[in-house]
């Protein structure tokens, strides 16, 4: 036993953290579709998210060229051709 809890009991905590941490990126991306530049902290308001969460997935986002980082700023703007792909799946 982990912790106390048997393996059948952490499972489902798991899950549900694994399905959260995937729909981040989504939340972020969503606000970003517009094009305009946003700032951490409205990001991090709109999604409901940490500043912290919202600095991670922006991190990934920026780290496969999704988005463009500002940060002294401390603003997020989504890559051009990024949009113009997600523009064109949908």
């Amino acid at each position: 036993m982990l912790y106390g809890k048997a393996p059948q009991a952490i499972k489902p905590n798991i899950q549900t953290l694994s399905r959260r941490l995937l729909s981040l990126p989504d939340q972020v991306v969503e606000l970003l579709e517009d094009g305009n530049p946003h700032s951490l902290i409205e990001i991090s308001k709109t999604a409901n998210l940490s500043e912290k969460e919202v600095e991670k997935v922006l991190d990934f986002l920026k780290k496969y060229g999704f988005a463009r980082l500002e940060k002294k700023a401390k603003a997020a703007q989504i890559d051009p051709e990024f949009l113009k792909l997600l523009k064109e799946l949908d």
